[in-house]
């Protein structure tokens, strides 16, 4: 599981990490609140019901 432990969770950045021990270079990592997320698929129609 991939967790953001941090003071900036409502704030989108990015930041890079190592994702498998060894690979060759660090990735890239976009976190997003699930507001954020959220609000996205509610523009584009997305309905949550019951």
């Amino acid at each position: 599981c991939f967790v953001t432990l941090t003071e900036k969770y409502m704030t989108p950045h990015s930041y890079y990490d190592i994702a498998i021990e060894g690979q060759p270079k660090e990735q890239i990592y976009y976190h997003r609140s699930i507001q954020d997320i959220f609000n996205l698929c509610f523009r584009a129609g997305f309905v949550i019901d019951g």
